[in-house]
């Protein structure tokens, strides 16, 4: 427990468990980190830039999607009458259809040219606003419409 602490305390003034007495005579450890605490910062730093930026991916994007489309298809199982639900499935259907089309047409026509900062600003609220349209309609299906044993005029 001893060999413990004082390996602890090593780490913490950046001096070497070696030295410190917190291993055997003779060990040695392959790698030891000896940053000052704002190295590490640093590095915890770099370290959520790289994570955001392996999920800032299209298959990231796709994931999520996937996830998204399962949680209103679940959603739907328990509230929606079976006309409402084939409804909503074939809108998911379009949707995975619409995706695989954008999905073969990134692989294979080049890329875009950059946007300017005033378009890419416009197409964010646009798309924005698209998306709560869509979002707002999946939840007034899954609210008033559709009801099991409810009767349409």
């Amino acid at each position: 427990m001893g060999a413990l602490l004082s390996g602890v305390r090593a780490v913490r003034e950046g001096r070497s468990l070696a030295v410190a007495g917190a291993l055997p005579h003779g060990a040695h450890v392959a790698h030891e980190h000896r940053g000052s605490p704002p190295d590490r910062r640093r590095g915890v730093k770099a370290v959520r830039a790289r994570t955001a930026a392996r999920l800032n991916t299209y298959e990231g994007y796709s994931a999520a999607c996937a996830a998204v489309w399962a949680a209103i298809l679940l959603a739907a199982m328990g509230r929606l009458d079976a006309p409402a639900r084939n409804a909503l499935a074939l809108a998911c259907g379009g949707w995975w259809s619409g995706w695989l089309s954008a999905t073969i047409a990134r692989a294979t026509y080049p890329a875009p040219t950059p946007l300017e900062p005033t378009a890419r600003s416009r197409l964010a609220a646009v798309s924005l606003a698209l998306v709560a349209v869509g979002l707002g309609s999946v939840l007034r299906l899954l609210v008033c419409g559709g009801r099991r044993g409810a009767t349409t005029i």
